[in-house]
């Protein structure tokens, strides 16, 4: 699996993450949203690169279309904004809506939140997600103070509402070696929109 996959999308695939069944409730910043908005790509190395298309979605949200170097397909939704004093995304995958689906089987799916530190500068995206090891480390030692469940090696998923995990990342977000060794995934704007 591409690591820009898993560090952008932050893991919203079976491989280690951290996952929340509700948003993260960022302070909205409607600028950071437009510095998002464009066609960005990779930057790897790759012949074959990972290409995001972010667009204004409804309600201030934004549309993610992300293209592994597979040519594979993702559709996700997200929101800019301030947590503490990090620029993070809140993203989520959108459930397809396709009319082959049945309900029972759409409406049995849950859009797991991810949550990514960003620092954007120009035309280049560094995106940093949070190490699983190092979150469980956390709520097992009450630092984060969230509720959990842990889901297999490397997976947590965390059960607080919004309000609990916008309170307890605006304090945990800022803290050093929240990202472990992971590398951040960097994106370069390949269009605007």
């Amino acid at each position: 699996m591409s690591r820009y996959l898993m560090v952008f999308l932050c893991c919203l695939s079976l491989s280690a993450c951290v996952l929340s069944v509700d948003g993260y409730a960022p302070d909205a910043d409607p600028a950071l949203a437009a510095a998002l908005l464009g066609t960005w790509k990779s930057d790897g190395g790759d012949s074959n690169p990972a290409v995001v298309v972010i667009s204004r979605g409804d309600d201030g949200e934004l549309d993610i279309e992300y293209t592994d170097e597979n040519g594979k397909h993702g559709r996700f939704g997200a929101l800019a904004g301030r947590l503490g004093g990090r620029t993070v995304l809140d993203v989520w995958p959108l459930i397809p809506q396709d009319e082959s689906l049945s309900d029972t089987y759409t409406g049995s799916l849950i859009s797991g939140h991810a949550l990514l530190v960003l620092e954007v500068e120009g035309d280049q995206i560094v995106a940093h997600a949070f190490d699983p090891d190092v979150v469980e480390t956390a709520v097992t030692s009450k630092v984060l103070d969230v509720p959990y469940l842990q889901m297999g090696e490397g997976t947590l998923i965390l059960t607080g509402t919004y309000e609990n995990l916008h309170s307890a990342f605006a304090v945990y977000a800022s803290r050093p070696g929240v990202f472990g060794d992971g590398e951040p995934g960097v994106w370069r704007r390949a269009s605007l929109p």
